[in-house]
C-alpha cells in the first residue's frame, strides 16, 4: 500500500465499537442492536467489536490489525457506549488509539501538516449519559465524547460525522423515550 493514497473505504460494511463493561445492566448493547438492525435493513454488513475485549495499548499492537484494516476498508464506522465524565470509556479510547496507524491513515507532510488518509470514511456516534439533560443543554462543550472523535478522525481525513445521543437520568430515563431514541437510530441514514 502506497502510504500517501488515500483509501478507498467501500466496502459495504459498517463496523459497530462498542464500550461497557457491564454488558448485563447497559444501554449501550440495546442502541448497538438498534444500530446493527438498522444498517442491516439498509443493505450493509456488519462487523461488531467490543473495545473492552482488547488489550491496553502496548509496544506490541497486533490484537488491533485487524480493526486497523477495517479502518481503512469500511465505509462507516459507530462507536456506542455511555458518556462517562464527559468522555467516552478508556477502553474505546484504546481501541482508537491503537487501531488508527500513522502512515496507514494519517501521515504529517513534509511541513509537519497532518494528511488524512481515510477521507471516504463516515464517523457515527451514538451514547447516552446519565446527567440531567438540561446540564447538556447548558454547556454542550463538555461533550468531550463526539468532541474528542472528531479531533482525531478530522487528523485522518474525514469529513462526515453523525451524532445520535439521549442524554438524561438514564436510570429513570422512561421506556417511551428509550423507544423514541430507538426509533431516531433505526431512521438514521447510511449512505
Amino acid at each position: 500500500m502506497n502510504k500517501h493514497t488515500p483509501q478507498p473505504n467501500n466496502e459495504n460494511t459498517v463496523l459497530i465499537v462498542t464500550a461497557n463493561p457491564n454488558k448485563e445492566s447497559s444501554h449501550t448493547y440495546a442502541n448497538a442492536a438498534v444500530v446493527e438492525a438498522s444498517v442491516k435493513a439498509q443493505g450493509f454488513s456488519v462487523v461488531r467489536k467490543e473495545a473492552y475485549d482488547f488489550p491496553y495499548f502496548s509496544a506490541d499492537n497486533s490484537a488491533f490489525d485487524e480493526c486497523a484494516d477495517l479502518l481503512s476498508r469500511v465505509k462507516h464506522v459507530v462507536f456506542v457506549g455511555p458518556m462517562w465524565n464527559y468522555t467516552m470509556p478508556g477502553a474505546m479510547k484504546n481501541w482508537i488509539d491503537s487501531s488508527l496507524r500513522a502512515r496507514e491513515h494519517f501521515y504529517f507532510s513534509e511541513s509537519g501538516m497532518p494528511k488524512g488518509l481515510i477521507p471516504n470514511l463516515q464517523v457515527h456516534v451514538v451514547f447516552t449519559a446519565g446527567g440531567p439533560h438540561w446540564l447538556y443543554k447548558l454547556m454542550p462543550w463538555n461533550n468531550q465524547f463526539t468532541g474528542l472523535i472528531k479531533k482525531i478522525f478530522k487528523l485522518c481525513g474525514v469529513k462526515k460525522f453523525h451524532e445520535l445521543s439521549l442524554c438524561g437520568r438514564m436510570k429513570f430515563t422512561e421506556d417511551k423515550q428509550l423507544k423514541t431514541f430507538h426509533k431516531q437510530i433505526m431512521n438514521h441514514k447510511f449512505q
